[in-house]
């Protein structure tokens, strides 16, 4: 098969759309698609956004910038996203992040300020963790919005919550199954280190020590080494997920003998429909 009749759809989750684009194997963007999503602005500094909503709108555009080609050609679907606070509870429903106790309203958006004093206490407590993210935590960082949930809603939210996710991490897990986080990511907003992973003492301090007493299961336990999520996984010319048609195939940066053998680079085993996926996921 060609390049130009090899396609990858990158899609990218912003603050009011969702928006697709189909590229050939040349590098050749062949069209584009935009959604809108909703944001909800019930009082001052809170912003609040539906998963679901922002599912939706990924599989319109996906759809759509599909639709003019043959979709078993389609190697590979990347996700980009703000980031932003999704919760879950344990068997992956939506969550409230929301006063009003609408489950619907599960994201916490990257602009929200509602963790203002939450982040002030962090920094007062002048941990070694907060070097990693300029000296400082900031109220659109993880820490200080998880702590406002702990201690305003937390019969309606906290307790109930299974999965906390930064919004890529979410996008790949819905598409997947994969509860991997992006290193980035938890670097970057979250105070993890590559090199001494979670600090205990940090969580501790600020209040959040139940999420060490669960082994960090619901904020990440399997990580990624680099800004791609690697899965190997049986996989069907269509895969269906919550009646949303995605598709998935083997990609050239997987290195699989046409017929049978073993990936070059995971040794997996080339059985089938196996094959090895790239998902982006910063």
């Amino acid at each position: 098969m060609s390049d130009a009749k090899r396609y990858y759809v990158g899609v990218d989750v912003g603050t009011g759309s969702a928006r697709a684009a189909l590229v050939d194997g040349t590098g050749r963007v062949l069209y584009t698609a935009v959604h809108p999503i909703q944001t909800w602005n019930p009082q001052p500094e809170f912003y609040q956004q539906s998963s679901e909503d922002i599912w939706a709108a990924c599989c319109t555009v996906v759809k759509e910038v599909t639709s003019a080609v043959e979709v078993t050609h389609v190697r590979g679907v990347g996700f980009d996203a703000t980031c932003s606070l999704v919760l879950l509870d344990a068997e992956g429903n939506p969550l409230t992040v929301s006063k009003s106790g609408e489950n619907e309203q599960n994201i916490i958006l990257w602009m929200d300020h509602r963790a203002m004093e939450q982040a002030e206490r962090i920094n007062a407590t002048h941990h070694a963790v907060l070097k990693y993210v300029g000296g400082a935590a900031s109220p659109e960082m993880a820490p200080p919005k998880l702590l406002w949930l702990k201690e305003n809603l937390v019969e309606a939210c906290w307790e109930k919550a299974g999965h906390m996710f930064e919004l890529p991490d979410y996008l790949t897990w819905r598409a997947t199954g994969s509860t991997s986080r992006s290193l980035c990511s938890l670097v970057c907003k979250w105070t993890y280190s590559a090199s001494d992973e979670w600090s205990n003492s940090f969580w501790q301090e600020i209040g959040l020590e139940d999420l060490v007493s669960d082994k960090y299961a619901k904020i990440g336990i399997e990580l990624n080494s680099s800004t791609y999520t690697f899965i190997v996984q049986r996989l069907r010319p269509r895969v269906v997920v919550k009646a949303e048609m995605m598709y998935y195939d083997i990609l050239p940066s997987c290195k699989v003998p046409e017929t049978t053998g073993c990936c070059r680079q995971c040794s997996a085993p080339r059985a089938g429909l196996f094959a090895c996926v790239w998902i982006r996921t910063v």
